[in-house]
């Protein structure tokens, strides 16, 4: 029983971890990623929405 308990919070530390790595490298990149982002989504909406966010 230990054992098992300690590997599932090991697991859930790994876990833990890689999605803090994601999100240090979304950091990183963010302002390139957001402008990609932001970019597509606008081109996205205003073909869907024009009145509403094409402006």
């Amino acid at each position: 029983m230990i054992n098992k308990k300690g590997k599932l919070e090991l697991e859930y530390l790994a876990a833990i971890v890689l999605v803090l790595l994601i999100v240090v490298v979304i950091l990183l990149f963010s302002e390139g990623i957001r402008n990609t982002i932001m970019e597509k989504g606008r081109e996205f909406f205003s073909n869907i929405l024009p009145t509403s966010l094409g402006q």
